[in-house]
């Protein structure tokens, strides 16, 4: 997606339109605002509203570029605009109240999924007078590949160009996907009895060192959560749980079929536990996984709670 101002005829603002629009998410609020929440059939967001202040005196064109030929989903799009008179002053987008670093989004900070940083240097000058180039140091404390995207807004003179041009082949090159759904990532759509929260020690062994944890369970209790597939997966299907003293028995189902059923999660010590599924399926879009408790096991009656690493499908 480009930004020409005033007859330019390179771009003053460039990027993929997942950057700036956010439907994914990479921006989130204030500059990007949902317009709806997940369809419950497809898990795809109907749109954003993009808020991000254009600096142009007579003309503004917008393009967008379709990276491939291969067209899946229609693009609609509405630009609604606001005049000034001449000599009103525009204050100038910040972030927040502390504009010049900020992480909207964390959640890939200890499991999959996508974390934002941005840095802003709207007060302080950098100045040079020919050309600008400057270095992003990536790195991540894990073992693991991370997909990244960075993004630049500047302000220059009317005959200021930036010379760097959009890359095609490296838009088209696909985002790598986790064949793995943390317990902690799952939205929680209901619980009928407990309360469901993130529990981490770095120190333990739990995948991203966090686990879904839920408390003050009682028999028959359920609990629903929904996470998003991008394509459909078949293969063996794993999921993981913590054992332990406090710990009950459950069935697990995947998309309202029972994939495990009276899964004794009592141990005398804190241990992991895994559990497969031959031919599994995760279907594209929403899938939801329901919990339902059976009850406690004889070697403690009073056992309320329950602990879930992550589901694994291996294609």
């Amino acid at each position: 997606m480009r930004f020409y101002f005033d007859h330019s005829e390179t771009p003053q603002i460039e990027g993929r339109i997942d950057d700036l629009i956010a439907y994914n998410e990479h921006v989130g609020e204030p500059l990007s605002k949902r317009v709806s929440a997940f369809l419950e059939d497809g898990g795809i967001f109907a749109g954003n509203n993009l808020y991000f202040p254009l600096p142009f005196a007579k003309h503004c064109k917008v393009t967008y570029q379709q990276a491939t030929e291969e067209v899946e989903d229609v693009l609609y799009y509405q630009i609604n605009y606001r005049k000034y008179q001449a000599g009103t002053r525009v204050k100038t987008y910040q972030k927040d109240d502390s504009p010049f670093i900020a992480q909207p989004i964390g959640d890939g900070n200890r499991s999959p999924g996508i974390s934002v940083n941005s840095r802003w240097r709207i007060l302080d000058v950098i100045p040079f007078e020919r050309s600008l180039k400057f270095d992003i140091e990536l790195w991540h404390w894990g073992n693991t590949r991370m997909d990244y995207a960075p993004t630049t807004f500047w302000y220059g003179t009317k005959e200021a160009k930036a010379e760097v041009m959009g890359n095609m082949e490296a838009v088209q090159l696909s985002v790598k996907h986790s064949d793995k759904f943390e317990g902690e990532s799952l939205e929680v759509k209901e619980v009928t009895g407990g309360e469901t929260l993130t529990q981490a020690f770095l120190s333990y062994e739990w995948s991203a060192r966090n686990h879904l944890y839920w408390k003050g369970i009682k028999k028959e209790d359920t609990l629903k959560t929904v996470f998003y597939s991008e394509k459909d997966r078949k293969g063996k299907l794993d999921a993981v749980f913590t054992h332990a003293p406090e710990y009950i028995t459950v069935d697990m189902y995947l998309n309202g079929q029972r994939i495990f059923e009276n899964l004794d999660l009592y141990s005398d010590s804190l241990n992991l536990k895994k559990y497969t599924v031959d031919n599994g399926f995760i279907k594209k879009g929403n899938n939801t996984v329901l919990m339902i408790a059976k009850g406690a096991n004889k070697q403690n009656p009073k056992a309320d709670q329950l602990g879930f690493d992550y589901l694994k499908i291996s294609e």
